[in-house]
């Protein structure tokens, strides 16, 4: 029998959370959980290269794209390598977690 905290926890557990969906790049890395013991809150995931093990304290998705596609010194599968240089090639990614695209007022007309 499920009582009314288990019901809470399966409620909660289930949730989405709030934001943006990542990138697909982020699946060819780890997430490091955001570091807070600077005594600031950083709410960005932190990334490592699944085949070279690289770390980067903050995963952006431009430098992301541009590590498998270029400069991974274990390379990805090639097949995984051209899907990368071809995005890269297009300018066709999302890079809403760099640290320049946080959200702007646009002038008022």
């Amino acid at each position: 029998m499920i009582n009314n905290e288990d019901e809470l926890l399966i409620s909660t557990s289930n949730r989405k959370r709030p934001g943006h969906s990542k990138n697909e790049v982020w699946q060819h890395f780890n997430t490091i959980p955001a570091d807070s013991t600077n005594g600031k809150k950083d709410l960005h995931s932190g990334a490592a290269c699944k085949f070279c093990k690289q770390k980067w304290s903050r995963g952006k998705t431009s430098e992301m794209i541009a590590h498998l596609a270029l400069q991974c010194p274990k390379p990805p599968p090639p097949e995984v390598r051209a899907l990368y240089l071809e995005i890269l090639n297009n300018g066709s990614f999302d890079d809403n977690d760099d640290d320049n695209s946080s959200k702007r007022s646009k002038p008022y007309k």
